[in-house]
């Protein structure tokens, strides 16, 4: 081509960069009627066009076009890989038919492909990170948990500021048994933001898995406080009350799960069934002695109006207890983590 003619194209990139639709869509138009050019640029701005009118399967046949012509187009290979990924929010449709686990797995390839070429070039900056957190998602959708935790890190190293890669580094140690460092990592989320439910209910998650109930009990209060009408929440804290001992608040928080979920889709009547049977069992466990003792612990605590409630109670029921019952062991039916971590688009695009 010659270079006049490149010319016109590479112009007419820039201009179609803009923001006024008008002026995109003149572009777009004049690029149609250069059909013979042969220029990754070209494939690329169409590929661009297709992607921001949601046909992603032939956004990926332009930008696999513009690779032909130039294998290290990065831009090309960004836009390539995020069109593979499923569930991206801004997208309005997606016209790409191949299985989920194949389109991981493709855009597994890109990004890495994208990282070496940047590698090589010594050109990694903190904008990199967005890269890593796209192939890290890839990788854990894929089940390589160990690599994906390896490219959320590098991500945190590259941008220490962005606390969805400190969630997700939390989740892959949650899923690998590692609750401690899950739990540092959510905790770092929440230092970086405050108003991310995702986190709180997640280090919930881990402090219930090592044992720490009470500090369970918290998160769990300020994920609700976030999302109010979470069901997943609703039952962990039910879980975690049942565990501290607080059989009546365990209750409330159990009714307030099958309220939110039963208006779900999907439901699993093997969890519905789960946490009726919790419901009964709660309901045998508040005997008089039950608020009996609670009342006795919220008097010692300097609640005096909460302890008079129980012990009002505890004379309705009625019930003569020789000593206070102890849950059984609970088999719990433990919800899954909130990932909070969708495909990140370039902060230019």
């Amino acid at each position: 081509m010659d270079d006049d003619r490149k010319s016109i194209v590479r112009s007419s990139v820039a201009l179609g960069s803009s923001a006024i639709p008008k002026r995109r869509g003149l572009v777009l138009r004049a690029l149609n009627e250069l059909a013979d050019v042969k220029d990754a640029d070209y494939y690329f701005f169409k590929g661009e066009g297709c992607r921001e009118e949601g046909d992603t399967r032939r956004a990926v046949e332009f930008y696999e076009r513009a690779l032909t012509l130039n294998a290290d187009y990065e831009e090309a290979l960004f836009f390539l890989g995020y069109c593979f990924l499923p569930d991206v929010e801004d997208r309005c449709q997606d016209t790409i038919t191949l299985p989920v686990a194949e389109r991981y797995a493709r855009a597994e390839r890109v990004f890495q492909r994208l990282i070496d070429l940047r590698t090589e070039r010594h050109v990694l900056t903190r904008e990199d990170y967005i890269t890593f957190c796209n192939l890290g998602l890839a990788r854990y959708h894929l089940r390589n948990l160990k690599q994906a935790c390896l490219d959320f890190k590098k991500a945190i190293e590259l941008n220490p500021d962005y606390d969805n890669a400190y969630l997700m580094t939390g989740v892959i140690h949650d899923e690998l048994g590692e609750y401690r460092d899950a739990a540092m990592y959510y905790q770092q989320a929440i230092e970086i933001n405050p108003e991310n439910g995702e986190a709180y209910y997640n280090l919930g998650l881990a402090q219930h898995s090592l044992g720490l109930y009470e500090d369970a009990i918290r998160s769990f209060a300020l994920a609700l406080k976030h999302n109010p009408d979470d069901p997943d929440a609703c039952y962990a804290m039910g879980s975690a009350q049942e565990r501290a001992g607080c059989f009546h608040l365990a209750l409330k928080y159990y009714q307030f799960f099958l309220a939110a979920y039963q208006g779900l889709p999907n439901q699993s009547e093997r969890i519905v069934a789960y946490v009726e049977k919790r419901i009964r069992k709660m309901r045998e466990l508040l005997t008089d002695l039950y608020y009996f003792n609670m009342g006795t612990k919220l008097w010692e605590k300097g609640d005096k109006e909460s302890a008079m409630v129980c012990f009002e109670i505890a004379v309705e029921l009625r019930h003569a207890r020789d000593e206070e019952e102890i849950p059984p062991a609970i088999n719990d039916v433990r919800p899954e983590q909130k990932i909070n971590m969708r495909p990140v688009k370039g902060m230019d695009n």
